[in-house]
């Protein structure tokens, strides 16, 4: 028994290893990294050295995969290789906070692959590992529900490998978050059976990782799900009372421990979140607003055909996806596709539900919300109003995750009725039929609204003989898999191929990959130019930036990479007063009007250059500023400011009777020599930050801001050295609790390992 179990168990990892393969094989074996470099062929300089025509689809959020996650990924690692946790980042912003944007993910133990292989390789061993990791907790959770190995395999396959999953790969906190939603469900399962310390403790340790992942929006799906789950197994009838109340127990228990094990990175990010941009309470504009980014009811047409709004990636046809508010809309927001044959059995799972297996009705609920709430329905304002802080986060449609886990969930519960021969033929006939029924209608009330919407019908030739195919093959199964020419010997690779055929057929080009190291060599002139700018900043002059394609130079976040220090900046979470400086100084909203989360400084406001340490202004045109030296490097215009003024600066009225000298220039640690000849005060040019400490000749001393958003000490006449250090009390608050959580969970295990240790020995 124990064999054969292994043996399917292997099998169920070997093919999921297959699936994986075929997805990634460029960046596993061909030394590419999962990053969309080509999508800088739109910015100088990198635009100066590719034709037009050669450039990829522009997709937004594929450019987010190379101009924030791998350039987050790249600094942190080199900030802990060099010795330092890298709290700080000085190259974007004028300075802003970085572990306590969650983005960053810098305590998650598989971004550690990092330091041991490299970003560029490890971002393609990151995504597959997850994937992996999604298939096989999938898996394991529906054989502990009770579902043959086969089933259980083919919801593996769904789960990992929907379009929902394959569309945020390149995004990796989003399925380094989502990959742990089956792994909590699992425990909460065998929670519930026999409440015991072992598994509370991997309880605590999965929700830990979830919250560590980088998304907080996914976290908080993976959270709400099994939450509402650990509801629904405590209120079952057959739960009794004193194991109902030793669950719940286990359950608060993991949940305080994950919490504490995660504090370092969410202390941190509640402290940025309460003075970010995003700062601001729910309200009914605001969820207008939010609803109206939803998915549009006919984007339910993708379920049947996912490229219906065609595809920004592969493919003649341009993707013209489009919200419900008719405003754009990205494919990865709206990705419902599980696969033709999966969504037949996810019918038959559902009436399975219904009569034969009551476990798989919190999946149907799950599904159902899911889909509601990601078009926009009333449903959505329950998370927006009810939850603190929800109102910043994404579009609706990102609870699809949470319909693709119950989508693999229904799979196969319905996979399982035909496997097991419990769903009779007629059954499967009249499944399939209304199957087929539901998708022509489906399909031809999404011809109509996007006649009205669009004036015209999208062009859905590309591909579909390819969905008829399949679509043929997965009904033919179904309908034919209880025949006796088909045994079960055969008809289960028969789903299993016809299943990922099918997703990985639309997933397979969707992620580009290239060479980071191009990234660095295309504009080699310009960033040597860039970088004798030495302590001061550079300013890029940016006005234009759109969901169709921006015209751009030297974009927010790619001055990180260099090492650059930079004006701009684009990050999920920043400090707001940021912003507003920008947008005081420049009269003007420094966000394009499609990204909040961006700003650029639009146009060259002598004051703002000043303020900020500006040395070096870039343009794709030459600019008309006084005191300049002009020339172009890489299709770059470069103004080089003559008499700057310098990012480390004592005031104006006491410049002339002193001096300033950079002894350190680090992220976290800056050490400055201050010679003068009457008491003055030394103005930095970073940005003003609780968690700055200042010290003049090893006294503290106390920081007060300068032009709104920078740090100024004052200094007594004489020769001093200033220090200020970056020490957070978050961080150290949140490092504190991370080991009593830590500890505790290791004190469970060894406790648990010794109980079962003292029970053998006494049956012994």
């Amino acid at each position: 028994m124990a064999g054969n179990r292994f043996k399917r168990a292997l099998g169920a990892l070997l093919f999921y290893l297959a699936v994986t393969t075929a997805l990634l094989w460029r960046p596993l074996f061909r030394g590419e990294a999962l990053v969309p470099v080509d999508h800088l062929s739109y910015a100088a300089p990198w635009s100066a050295h590719t034709a037009r025509d050669d450039r990829p689809r522009w997709n937004p959020l594929h450019y987010d995969a190379v101009a924030q996650y791998w350039v987050f990924r790249q600094f942190a690692t080199e900030e802990i290789r060099a010795g330092r946790l890298p709290l700080w980042n000085p190259y974007q912003f004028c300075g802003a906070p970085f572990i306590a944007n969650n983005l960053s993910a810098v305590y998650y133990p598989p971004n550690l692959m990092c330091l041991l292989f490299g970003v560029d390789r490890s971002v393609g061993l990151i995504a597959a590992f997850h994937l992996l990791l999604a298939a096989v907790f999938t898996c394991a959770f529906l054989r502990t529900l009770g579902y043959g190995a086969p089933a259980a395999t083919f919801g593996g396959l769904v789960y990992a490998f929907s379009t929902w999953q394959i569309s945020w790969l390149e995004l990796a906190p989003f399925i380094a978050a989502s990959c742990w939603l089956p792994a909590a469900l699992l425990l909460l399962y065998r929670l519930r059976r026999r409440p015991v310390a072992v598994d509370t403790a991997l309880l605590m340790g999965v929700l830990a990782l979830v919250l560590l992942a980088g998304h907080a929006q996914i976290a908080l799906y993976t959270l709400l799900t099994s939450g509402a789950f650990a509801v629904y197994l405590a209120a079952h009838r057959k739960c009794e009372k004193n194991v109902r109340w030793r669950f719940m127990g286990s359950i608060i228990a993991a949940f305080l421990g994950a919490a504490c094990i995660a504090a370092p990175q969410s202390l941190p990010t509640a402290e940025l979140m309460a003075g970010s941009h995003r700062t601001g309470g729910a309200s009914y504009e605001g969820y207008a607003a939010y609803a109206a980014y939803a998915a549009h009811p006919s984007a339910l047409v993708t379920l049947f055909m996912p490229d219906f709004y065609g595809n920004p990636s592969t493919g003649p046809a341009p993707y013209i996806g489009f919200s419900k508010g008719g405003m754009y809309f990205n494919y990865a927001e709206g990705a419902m596709y599980v696969g033709l044959l999966p969504l037949i059995l996810v019918l038959l799972g559902t009436q399975a539900a219904l009569h034969r297996r009551p476990e798989a009705r919190f999946a149907v609920g799950l599904a159902s919300a899911a889909l509601l709430i990601a078009i926009g329905t009333p449903l959505a304002a329950v998370l927006y109003f009810g939850i603190p802080g929800f109102s910043g986060s994404g579009s609706p449609a990102r609870i699809l995750v949470v319909w693709a886990v119950a989508a693999g969930w229904l799979a196969a519960a319905g996979f399982n009725e035909v496997a097991n021969g419990t769903a009779t033929a007629g059954v499967r006939c009249k499944t399939a039929g209304a199957w087929l029924v539901s998708g022509a209608v489906t399909i031809a009330c999404a011809l109509a609204v996007s006649r009205s919407l669009l004036g015209g019908t999208p062009d859905i030739s590309p591909g579909l003989s390819m969905q008829l195919a399949i679509a043929a093959l997965s009904v033919l199964w179904v309908i034919g898999s209880g025949s006796p020419r088909l045994s079960n010997r055969s008809a289960i690779p028969i789903a299993l191929a016809v299943a990922a055929v099918d997703l990985l057929a639309h997933g397979v080009g969707y992620n580009q990959t290239g060479r980071p190291s191009d990234l660095m060599n295309a504009g080699h002139s310009l960033t040597t130019v860039l970088r004798s700018a030495e302590h001061d900043r550079i300013a890029p002059i940016n006005s234009s930036w759109s969901f169709a394609g921006p015209s751009s130079v030297l974009p927010p976040n790619l001055a990180t990479a260099l090492r650059i220090r930079d004006v701009q900046g684009y990050d999920s979470l920043f400090p707001g007063q940021y912003k507003l400086w920008l947008r005081d100084r420049t009269m003007t909203d420094p966000s394009p009007p499609e990204v909040g989360n961006m700003v650029f400084v639009k146009r060259p406001d002598l004051r703002l250059l000043n303020d900020a340490g500006v040395a070096i202004v870039l343009a794709e045109r030459p600019l008309s500023l006084p005191n300049t030296s002009v020339a172009n490097v890489d299709g770059v215009w470069v103004h080089r400011r003559l008499a700057p003024v310098s990012r480390a600066r004592l005031t104006p009225d006491h410049a002339a009777k002193g001096s300033v000298a950079w002894l350190t220039d680090e992220p976290t640690r800056l050490r400055l020599r201050v010679t003068t000849n009457t008491p003055t005060q030394l103005e930095i040019a970073d940005q003003y930050w609780p968690g700055w400490i200042a010290s003049i000749d090893d006294d503290t001393v106390a920081i007060d801001r300068s032009s709104q958003v920078f740090r100024r000490v004052s200094v007594p006449s004489g020769k001093h050295v200033v220090v200020m250090r970056y020490r957070p009390s978050t961080t150290y608050i949140g490092l504190f609790l991370m080991s009593i959580g830590c500890g505790a969970l290791v004190a469970i295990l060894i406790g648990a390992r010794m109980t079962r240790r003292n029970r053998a020995s006494e049956a012994g």
